[in-house]
């Protein structure tokens, strides 16, 4: 529902927040990292806001690098989950790696490969949770 003033008609627009990511592909298994902050979640994929300039793949290149130290290479979109409830649009990307090396960046503690299923477990669950 869009806030629109009654005086004059004009709209403040509150547009959702981008979420880009990568889901990096290496013999059916995901990277997955663990944040460091107060209630210690797992993320099951180097992902966060897009910035101001850049596109979807080059966002989910960018925060790869940042949060797993990995140099990938965007293959295809894999996936994109509209959360209305929180005002959030999640793009994860299928990507690989261009070097064999990955390592935590200052935001995350560990970083390291789970099989695939693990990952699309929690997605079927999250869409079941979160999804109209």
């Amino acid at each position: 529902m869009r806030a629109v003033c009654t005086l004059c008609g004009k709209i403040a627009y509150e547009n959702p927040k981008m979420v880009v990511g990568c889901l990096i592909e290496r013999d059916l298994q995901d990277p997955t990292l663990q944040e460091e902050d107060s209630t210690i979640l797992w993320s099951l994929d180097p992902s966060a806001w897009l910035e101001i300039g850049e596109s979807a793949a080059q966002g989910a290149i960018r925060e790869t690098w940042e949060e797993a130290g990995a140099d990938v290479e965007v293959l295809s979109p894999f996936t994109q989950l509209d959360i209305p409830l929180i005002g959030q649009t999640y793009i994860i990307f299928l990507a690989k790696m261009k070097r064999p090396h990955f390592s935590p960046g200052p935001e995350s503690s560990e970083c390291r490969f789970f099989h695939l299923m693990i990952f699309l477990s929690i997605l079927w669950h999250f869409r079941q949770c979160w999804l109209p």
